[in-house]
């Protein structure tokens, strides 16, 4: 039989139906009767200081608006030391910001162990690695549980950052060319060394990382059997998948050794 709920609809009134698109012809019937399959609800909260769900009926759009403010300068210079030899010398300088959150709703988790928020409030009163990973043998004060805190501008914390700033991204380099004058052809040998720091990752990663705190927002499904009556739903559990960041996060960087082909099949790397 098709059907949904308590009316079913015989298979014979469908003739040359085949079983492997009962399925399919399952859910037509439900699309064309306005049958309910599941509801799925999300809550959420546009600010820091509410004590309530937003009401969909006035707010609609759930609300993250990241920003961070990156600076840089360079200077490079070449000398010439001899006629056959130069030396390139430069200095880079990056500053990428701590990014934040201007409707306030960026947060990091602290309590715990912790000192400074992070990934050690994690462990909560267990300790702050890995290695009393929500140990129970260690004991537990419960004054010391995991807890979660709004930080950044514009937040009820503004003073404290997703992690500390990193002021030291101090970016050298160093090359040379020499042309070799017993060549009777213009030989040049070149080189050099220099560290590149890389910028921020997209936006994207950050609203998934802090901008996404247990307590802002809580989806919902109910899948019904019949009909379901919702004002006797009991309230559902929330569930959250921890993430953190580190509070003396370095900028990334990187160096890259190539090789380079000389006249007469001569490669030097």
């Amino acid at each position: 039989t098709l059907g949904i709920g308590n009316t079913p609809v015989p298979t014979t009134s469908f003739r040359g139906i085949q079983t492997n698109v009962n399925s399919t012809s399952q859910l037509l019937l439900a699309i064309l009767s306005g049958t309910v399959r599941d509801i799925q609800e999300q809550y959420f909260v546009n600010s820091p200081t509410a004590s309530d769900w937003t009401d969909y009926r006035t707010t609609f759009l759930f609300q993250r608006d990241l920003h961070q403010n990156d600076w840089a300068f360079y200077f490079k210079d070449n000398w010439k030391v001899s006629r056959n030899f130069t030396l390139n010398v430069g200095l880079r300088y990056d500053k990428y910001g701590v990014p934040y959150d201007t409707t306030g709703l960026g947060g990091r988790f602290t309590g715990g162990l912790s000192t400074n928020g992070g990934e050690a409030a994690l462990f909560g009163c267990s300790g702050t690695s890995f290695n009393v990973m929500w140990n129970p043998t260690v004991g537990c004060d419960p004054t010391k549980l995991t807890t979660t805190e709004f930080v950044g501008k514009h937040s009820p914390n503004p003073s404290k950052t997703f992690w500390n700033d990193d002021w030291n991204n101090f970016a050298p380099s160093v090359g040379f060319s020499y042309s070799i004058p017993w060549f009777k052809r213009s030989t040049v040998i070149r080189g050099g060394y220099g560290i590149n720091y890389a910028g921020a990752p997209d936006f994207l990663s950050y609203s998934g990382n802090i901008a996404n705190l247990p307590g802002q927002t809580l989806n919902v499904t109910y899948s019904p059997q019949s009909y379901l009556d919702l004002s006797g739903l009991p309230a559902q559990r929330m569930r959250y998948r921890y993430r953190r960041g580190e509070p003396n996060r370095l900028a990334p960087f990187r160096s890259s050794i190539g090789p380079r082909t000389l006249p007469g099949m001569t490669t030097i790397a």
